[in-house]
């Protein structure tokens, strides 16, 4: 470019740009001008008005070149010619006024004649930040710097460009690397920063997911923890605090775990469950949305997809595995002929663990490929009863009758404000409760078909809660008493028909059958009593001498065996009395229950299920042998009940406040099912699973 320069002094303002640029003529002021000098008498140019701060893009400066003769005068009216070394980085006019274009390092050159001088210029993006936060998109939008309000104190000009020379990481996307500044740049709350890269650039074999942002620390990249890839936008993002060089860079997985639904269980054949698999680097941090490759090893016994999803496909054994990296982690899947379901159960839902011998067991083999959700409900109180096509529980300040297959509200009755209220029972067409506190404590009856009121009797209590009453023939029977005890009561009256006094305890409801009630209570004198169902008379009392106290509540009823015995599980202890002998037939002592915390045990098929610890234990019925254990998935811990069928065991657990109730196919001691609710189970003669806590209540259709 050719002009022909006359002397001035004014440069281009910066300041609409938020940025001041200042001047720097260099060197002492040039000698007195001389005119007219032919062009050979230049001898140096001396450039002035180049800035002393680098340049943000589409800003200008004016650059100002003064021709010297040998004696370091001004030679006036000479050509100037102005150049860039890089028209895409700076463009310079005819009169060396600088447009800033693309981030970098430009050189202007200005000659005349043989004299040449030269300024160079550091480019960047970016742009001012205020106390109120901005965001900073530069290089072509390859940037994208978020600075949320009250992170500076005052407006600060924030700088970025691609990285200049620093350490290369063979695993960085080339041209992805850029350095903020100025160094002491730093701000006082976390920001965002956002990187675009060339998907083409990855180093061979990389993938997209591997991708996270970096920054340079002490000489080496070192990951942002918690940045994530999208691998549409080809961008990644992670927090932001300070000034430094980033860059987009490959993280390689250093473990894999495996975890799901399907981990620890098995499958049926045609059935489908899932896997998870968690990528983590050498730091042990988690390779958000890393992508992983799924194979199995036979896939005649079991397929899985990209995504972890495994399909029975025939009986046998297959490993799983997630790989990426070099990295994998496997599982083992067995799969299981499939199970044909058949229906035998007819008895009614009716108390506490289904029936008066409170068995927990139910007549019936199941096929889980046959499960599904019908409804849920909310603010319903477990456990539940069942009976005459409904469900019935409580509800706040009320018992509620609800539809069984559907959880349609079908009445609800108002029992008024009481200290507790317990659990239902049914049977003769009505439901049957108790209300708990002190002089206020009733017996209920409240007809199943609409809910009117058909008795209220008042009863002896001090402030205890219990278990279901037990509806036998005519018969009501509960736990009660002032200092502890059981009632009988006629089912249609409401008359009381006799009481037994017993030690003081609550939490427990008493076991009826073959004409006989049975009650099992600690100090002050353990013992299980059993009395005669029509006149209460005790018939006999068996000892239990190694009771241990541990509250005053017992958390359980004793359980009618198979075996003319009665099962319980108090304390630390699985114990057995023989009624036949009347006495203990056998216990197992050194469980891990809990201070205060037994749990109630299911008896089905000559086999004990309960829980020791956090683990499940099936014992034989006939002498208490260890058969086989199930541990609780990570670390949970057990509610509620059990239940058994002929082929599953139903178990509900709660592991930081999350629940889930899970099926174990009994044969093969595996996990094959789960729903992610816990409480109290109940499934009535209409192949319905019900799931209850103290706020929600699911119905799980088993056939």
């Amino acid at each position: 470019m050719m002009f022909r320069l006359r002397p001035r002094t004014s440069i281009l303002s910066l300041a609409a740009l938020g940025l001041a640029l200042t001047t720097n003529c260099g060197g002492d002021s040039p000698a007195p001008t001389e005119t007219g000098s032919p062009a050979a008498s230049v001898t140096a140019i001396v450039i002035s008005g180049q800035p002393s701060s680098p340049m943000l893009l589409a800003s200008s400066v004016q650059l100002i070149a003064t021709p010297l003769n040998a004696s370091g005068a001004i030679v006036s009216d000479q050509t100037v010619t102005w150049t860039s070394s890089d028209e895409s980085l700076a463009k310079v006019s005819a009169s060396g006024l600088v447009t800033a274009l693309r981030a970098g390092s430009a050189t202007i050159t200005a000659k005349s004649g043989s004299a040449v001088s030269t300024v160079t210029l550091d480019l960047r993006g970016g742009g001012p930040v205020g106390t109120g936060g901005a965001t900073i998109k530069t290089l072509d939008d390859a940037v994208a710097l978020t600075i949320p309000s009250g992170a500076v104190l005052q407006t600060t000009v924030v700088l970025v460009r691609p990285l200049v020379g620093g350490v290369i990481d063979p695993r960085m996307v080339t041209g992805s690397a850029v350095e903020i500044g100025p160094e002491s740049f730093t701000i006082g709350k976390l920001g965002s920063l956002t990187l675009r890269y060339d998907p083409t650039k990855l180093a061979a074999g990389t993938v997209e997911s591997a991708l996270q942002l970096y920054t340079l620390t002490n000489g080496v990249w070192l990951q942002v923890q918690g940045s994530t890839v999208d691998p549409i936008a080809h961008t990644v993002t992670g927090g932001f605090f300070r000034a430094g060089s980033y860059a987009v860079v490959a993280t390689p997985v250093a473990r894999i775990t495996m975890g799901g639904a399907l981990a620890g269980g098995a499958l049926y054949v045609g059935q489908t469950s899932g896997l998870t698999a968690t990528a983590y680097d050498a730091n042990d941090g988690v390779l958000a949305g890393r992508v992983l490759t799924w194979t199995s090893s036979n896939t005649s016994v079991a397929r899985v997809d990209a995504m972890g999803l495994v399909t029975a496909a025939g009986a046998g054994t297959a490993t799983i595995t997630a790989a990426a990296d070099g990295q994998s982690a496997t599982v083992s899947v067995p799969v299981l002929a499939a199970t044909t379901g058949s229906w035998s159960q007819t008895e009614e839902w009716s108390t506490f663990q289904g029936n008066p011998r409170h068995t927990g067991e139910i007549l019936a083999t199941l096929d889980v490929r046959s499960f599904r959700q019908l409804w849920t409900s909310g603010g319903v109180r477990g456990p539940v009863t069942l009976g005459d096509g409904k469900v019935f529980a409580g509800r706040q300040t009320t018992l509620v009758a609800l539809d069984a297959l559907t959880g349609t509200q079908q009445w609800s009755y108002d029992l008024g404000a009481r200290d507790s209220y317990d659990p239902p029972a049914f049977g003769n067409g009505t439901v049957y409760m108790q209300t708990g506190g002190h002089s206020n404590s009733f017996v209920w009856a409240v007809s199943s078909a609409d809910g009117t009121l058909r008795w209220r009797t008042a009863y002896g209590n001090q402030w205890s809660s219990w278990y279901a009453p037990v509806i036998v023939g005519q018969g009501v029977y509960v736990a009660a008493g002032y200092y502890g005890g059981m009632d009988s009561y006629d089912a249609t009256t409401g008359t009381k028909r006799w009481s037994v006094a017993l030690n003081q305890y609550d939490l427990w409801t008493p076991a009826v059958a073959n004409g006989l009630v049975y009650a099992y209570t600690g100090d002050y004198s353990p013992k299980l009593t059993v009395a005669d169902a029509t006149t209460g008379a005790v018939s006999y009392e068996i000892p239990d001498p190694n009771f241990d106290w541990r509250g005053w509540s017992m958390n359980l009823a004793p359980v009618l065996g198979s075996q003319n015995d009665v099962i319980a599980q108090p304390d630390d202890r699985l114990i057995s009395f023989d009624l036949g002998g009347k006495k203990i037939r056998w216990e197992v002592t050194g469980w891990g229950s809990t201070w205060g915390s037994n749990w109630q045990v299911t008896v089905a098929g000559g086999v004990i299920y309960a829980f020791n610890g956090n683990q499940v234990e099936a014992r034989s019925e006939a002498d208490g042998s260890q058969l086989w254990t199930w541990p609780l998935p990570d670390g949970a811990t057990p509610v509620g009940t059990m239940i058994a069928t002929s082929n599953l065991l139903f178990v509900s657990t709660s592991r930081m406040g999350i629940g889930a109730t899970y099926a174990l196919d009994i044969a093969s001691h595996r996990k094959v099912w789960s729903y992610p609710l816990s409480g109290y189970l109940a499934i009535g003669a209409n192949g319905v699973l019900y799931i209850a806590n103290n706020s929600q209540l699911a119905a799980i259709a088993l056939r």
